[in-house]
């Protein structure tokens, strides 16, 4: 199983606060900065959106790890940015069980779901998930769900068919989860491309792409 699930490269042309949306996944990012040695650090593991910023001309290249994977940081990573993704993929220690679990989660209709199609009980899923990656089943469901449905909002379908299909108890349900993730009611985020096209990256929930560098 792949550790890295997406490799990206952003220069930052104007030293502007960006929203960015929960996405269940940590990034490896080696950023370089005008007349400032290249360094790194490893994103966090959001609850909602945030704003970041980096001053201009900034180069970043980031390497998004799996949702569940854990990395072994005790040594250094690479000064040679083409050599970070072959070492990331040795340092990854992803935990196979905690990376299909957080994936199952993202996917069913329900905890209680998910658990049944693990093949373990609420109870023991809330534990092991809960001591691998900090966070509860239900983070990892109600992300996935919303994940999913934003990515829904790109096409026409009605909100409220949306939501049923997503599993929603109603569009005001909908609409909640939506500002508690995105910031940002179901309508603004549908009119808002650029934060549909971040939905769209990989993440939890919407797939695994390896770019070229």
């Amino acid at each position: 199983m792949r550790s890295v699930i997406d490799v990206w490269h952003h220069t930052v042309s104007e030293a502007a606060p960006v929203t960015v949306l929960p996405d269940g996944c940590r990034d490896v990012i080696v950023r370089k900065r005008v007349g400032q040695r290249p360094d790194w650090f490893v994103s966090h593991l959001q609850d909602a959106p945030m704003l970041a910023s980096q001053p201009s001309g900034t180069v970043m290249t980031g390497y998004r790890l799996r949702a569940g994977v854990r990395l072994d940081l005790t040594g250094a990573l690479p000064r040679d940015v083409d050599a970070v993704l072959d070492w990331l993929q040795d340092a990854g220690a992803d935990a196979p069980s905690v990376v299909e679990d957080l994936e199952v989660l993202a996917a069913a209709s329900s905890v209680t779901e998910a658990a049944k199609e693990i093949g373990v009980s609420a109870r023991s899923l809330q534990r092991h998930v809960a001591a691998a990656t900090g966070r509860t089943p239900v983070f990892w469901h109600r992300l996935g769900r919303m994940r999913r449905a934003g990515v829904g909002l790109s096409g026409a379908e009605d909100l409220a068919e949306l939501a049923a299909q997503h599993g929603f108890a109603d569009q005001a349900h909908f609409s909640r989860e939506c500002r508690h993730w995105f910031g940002m009611s179901p309508h603004k985020l549908r009119a808002d491309h650029s934060v549909l096209a971040q939905l769209a990256q990989p993440g939890l929930a919407t797939g695994e792409q390896i770019s070229t560098r």
